[in-house]
C-alpha cells in the first residue's frame, strides 16, 4: 500500500468552533487584558487541538482582535499594536520532554525552492499517456489529498506571515514617528523624514516608502506637518524609489552612511524587511503547491 491515508486524519471541526473559541480568547484580552497566547494554550489543551488547528485558531484570534481595535482606534495604523496569539509558543508549551500532548503533530512542509513536480514530490511514478488503471487512479487520489493538506497549511502560514508583516510595519512607522517629532517645527520634521527615507534606500527597502507616505499623512492630520510639505512628501514617497528627493526633505547635515546596529530605527527596518521577505516566501510556496494541485486534478479527471 502506498501509505495509510488515515495518518493524516484530524478531529473534525468546523469554522464555527474556531470562531467561537476565537471570540472567547479575544474577549478575555479586550475585557480582562489576558494575553491571547495564554488563553490559546488553555483551549488548545482542553480541546486536544493539533498544531495545524492551533495555527488556524491563532489566526482567527488575531483577525478578530485587529478588527475590533481597527474599528475603535483613532489612529488606524496603531490598530495592530497588540500582543499576537502566538501559535508557535502555544505548540511548544504543550510539549513536554519531546512527548506531544497534542492529538497529532503534522510534519513541516518540505522546503520548495526549485519546484519538483507533484509526482516526484510524493514518490509515485508519472503515468504513461492514457494509462487508466485503477491502481494509478488510487495513487493520484492519495497524492491529491496530501497536496490539498499541504496547500491548506501553507495558506494558513501565509496568513500568519501577513499579520507579522503588518505588525512590523507599524513598529517601523511608530519608530520613525518618534524620530520625526524630535524636530521643533514643520521644516525640521520634514528634513528628519527625509533622513529616514535615506536610511530606507540604504536598506534596499523600496516597499517601505509607502509606509512613510502613511506617516506623512497621519502627521499632517495631527497638525505636525503643514499641508504643502506633507503633500510634497506623500507625492515623493509614492513615486519610484530612484526619483530625486524634493529640497524640503534634504538636510545639509545628512551623513553619507551611518549604520548603528542598536538604533531603534535600524532594528525596526531589519524586522520589517525580514517579515516582508518571509511573507513573499510563504506566498510563493503556496502558489507553487496550488499550481501542482491543479495539475493533479486535471490528471485525475483525464483518467
Amino acid at each position: 500500500m502506498f501509505f495509510d491515508a488515515r495518518s493524516f486524519s484530524e478531529p473534525k471541526l468546523s469554522m464555527d468552533h474556531f470562531r467561537e473559541w476565537a471570540g472567547s480568547i479575544a474577549g478575555s484580552y479586550l475585557n480582562s487584558d489576558v494575553p491571547p497566547t495564554t488563553s490559546l494554550c488553555k483551549i488548545a489543551q482542553s480541546e486536544e487541538l493539533t498544531p495545524h488547528q492551533i495555527e488556524v485558531l491563532a489566526a482567527e484570534v488575531n483577525k478578530l482582535i485587529h478588527s475590533h481595535k481597527y474599528a475603535s482606534a483613532e489612529d488606524k495604523y496603531l490598530a495592530a499594536d497588540f500582543p499576537l496569539a502566538d501559535a508557535k509558543v502555544a505548540i511548544a508549551t504543550l510539549q513536554v520532554g519531546g512527548e506531544a500532548k497534542l492529538a497529532y503533530v503534522s510534519p513541516e512542509p518540505e522546503r520548495i525552492d526549485n519546484g519538483p513536480d507533484a509526482y516526484s514530490m510524493w514518490g509515485i511514478l508519472e503515468p504513461a499517456p492514457m494509462d487508466k488503471t485503477a491502481s494509478l487512479r488510487g495513487e493520484l487520489k492519495v497524492a491529491n489529498e496530501r497536496t490539498e493538506l499541504l496547500s491548506q497549511k501553507l495558506g494558513d502560514r501565509a496568513i500568519l506571515s501577513k499579520f507579522a508583516l503588518d505588525a512590523a510595519e507599524n513598529r517601523f512607522i511608530k519608530t520613525a514617528r518618534q524620530l520625526v517629532l524630535q524636530g521643533d517645527n514643520f521644516e525640521e520634521r520634514l528634513k528628519v523624514l527625509g533622513m529616514v527615507d535615506h536610511q530606507v534606500k540604504l536598506a534596499g527597502m523600496p516597499f517601505a516608502r509607502k509606509s512613510l507616505a502613511k506617516l506623512a499623512y497621519v502627521l499632517h492630520k495631527e497638525g505636525l506637518l503643514e499641508a504643502s510639505g506633507a503633500r510634497t512628501a506623500i507625492d515623493y514617497f509614492v513615486k519610484e524609489a530612484d526619483c530625486k528627493a524634493p529640497q524640503e526633505l534634504i538636510s545639509p547635515n545628512l551623513q553619507a552612511r551611518v549604520v548603528n546596529g542598536t538604533h531603534p530605527l535600524y532594528i525596526s527596518l531589519k524586522t520589517f524587511k525580514d517579515s516582508h521577505d518571509r511573507h513573499l516566501q510563504e506566498h510563493s510556496r503556496g502558489s507553487f503547491v496550488d499550481d501542482r494541485l491543479q495539475i493533479l486534478r486535471q490528471r485525475i479527471r483525464a483518467l
